[in-house]
């Protein structure tokens, strides 16, 4: 589960913006975006130790059950153009530059070793600080482009998966209102989970368009996806993930170039 509720944090008042550090390596493997979750799962048998392992899997073992840790992923598994990726951010960030220095080897791929080579240097972000624009006119917004969101949780159906499922007749201006809601409370889960605290009323969040994705399944289940064009009165590090699944190459973003 990744929709995390930003209920935490409204007992604050002081807006804290977090200082934001993340790093994108592109590999060499060529996968598809079905393939994402086995590649998570040949990154994690080349890591030995559980305590290791933990942070790029966000599961830990209690009385030999795994159990998910609830929290922002800090390691993000993708595709990108056509290869195996992987973002992190704060403290993932160094734990994956470990990994690339000391456990790529050992990856294996289709039952056989396979050199998992970098494209090029891994994409840095250091210092990123997350701050809300001050709302002045001359201050123009930016556009990012959301891919593969998933808004809803719809495992053990929670009320805003029941709430889209019964919306199918209502106006589409309540729906995208009721989208803009989710993604505003995937934001506060990110800025908090980074380290900060801005409140919800400060963020000016709009969607501009958006496109429900057919067929998007997720370990044999259907789930409800967009790709979605908004803007936002904050700055955001590039390549950050949103929404539920966001650890197998759901919810990611980019600034929109032009």
């Amino acid at each position: 589960m990744e929709l995390l509720a930003p209920e935490i944090v409204l007992n604050k008042r002081k807006a804290v913006p977090p200082v934001i550090n993340s790093v994108l390596a592109e590999f060499s493997l060529k996968i598809g975006h079905h393939q994402i979750h086995d590649f998570r799962e040949a990154v994690l048998k080349c890591i030995p130790r559980d305590e290791e392992r933990e942070i790029f899997s966000n599961e830990k073992w209690e009385r030999g059950v795994k159990k998910t840790i609830v929290r922002y992923p800090k390691i993000q598994f993708r595709e990108r153009n056509g290869h195996a990726a992987i973002w992190a951010v704060q403290e993932g960030a160094p734990r994956l530059i470990e990994f690339i220095q000391e456990y790529k080897q050992r990856f294996e791929w289709g039952g056989k070793k396979f050199s998992l080579n970098l494209l090029q240097l891994p994409e840095e972000t250091k210092n990123f600080t997350l701050k809300p624009f001050r709302g002045k006119t001359t201050e123009p917004l930016q556009v990012y482009r959301l891919y593969y969101y998933i808004p809803f949780i719809n495992e053990n159906p929670g009320r805003n998966y029941d709430w889209y499922k019964a919306s199918r007749n209502l106006p589409d201006i309540e729906k995208t209102k009721r989208l803009q809601e989710l993604l505003t409370a995937h934001l506060c889960s990110f800025i908090h989970y980074t380290g900060g605290f801005i409140p919800k009323e400060k963020i000016k969040l709009t969607i501009l368009d958006k496109k429900l994705l057919e067929g998007v399944t997720f370990k044999g289940r259907i789930h409800a996806a967009f790709e979605i064009r908004y803007t936002v009165n904050l700055p955001l590090p590039p390549f950050i993930g949103l929404g539920n699944k966001c650890s197998h190459g759901f919810g990611w973003q980019l600034m929109e170039q032009g």
